[in-house]
């Protein structure tokens, strides 16, 4: 299969080592020498995924904070960990590495680090998303949610209860879509996703 790259939005870049890409995409989305939350999938870590990453960008002049504490669906407190970890870190852009959880995650992270407003602000639509949220690059490593190219974030709240936000505001800048990053997920997720 040849690699490919589509121009809208978000961009979707696809092929094989499209990871690299990473910090040319950042600069071109957010500057040069920006930081980036990385809101990673636990699971990226073990499998050297995260680090492949933050070498590149490390490598790009980039600098990062990494937000991997969730387990499971998002959670209203873990978008509000996440965002305020952003702001602490003064990052410039939010990148979501991981299955449709991590990404749905850093969409709401891109608004609320923005916004200063709990997660659970935006569910049902309550209120308006920022339109000046943080550039989003959603890198997946799962095929299943298409959460890399939807206006759609979903969580839990605080009650349990599923909710989610949606907006154009949430949708990613850009798309990698790298099928390198699925080979070191176990078969029975790749066969669910």
């Amino acid at each position: 299969m040849n690699p490919f790259t589509l121009s809208c939005v978000p961009e979707i870049l696809f092929g094989a080592g499209r990871l690299a890409d990473a910090p040319a995409k950042l600069e071109a989305v957010a500057g040069a020498g920006t930081t980036a939350m990385i809101v990673a999938d636990p699971a990226m870590a073990g499998l050297g995924i995260t680090a492949k990453l933050t070498a590149a960008l490390t490598a790009a002049g980039h600098r990062f904070a990494i937000y991997d504490g969730f387990k499971g669906e998002p959670k209203s407190s873990d978008i509000d960990t996440a965002a305020s970890l952003a702001l602490k870190a003064g990052a410039g852009a939010v990148i979501g590495l991981g299955g449709g959880s991590a990404l749905d995650t850093a969409k709401l992270v891109a608004a609320c680090a923005v916004s200063g407003a709990p997660a659970e602000a935006y569910q049902l639509c309550e209120t308006p998303l920022p339109k000046n949220r943080l550039p989003i690059i959603a890198i997946p490593t799962t095929a299943g949610t298409g959460a890399e190219v939807t206006r759609v974030a979903v969580f839990s709240n605080a009650q349990k209860i599923k909710v989610w936000a949606w907006g154009e505001e949430i949708k990613p800048d850009v798309a990698i879509l790298d099928p390198e990053l699925t080979v070191a997920v176990p078969p029975h997720i790749t066969a669910a996703t």
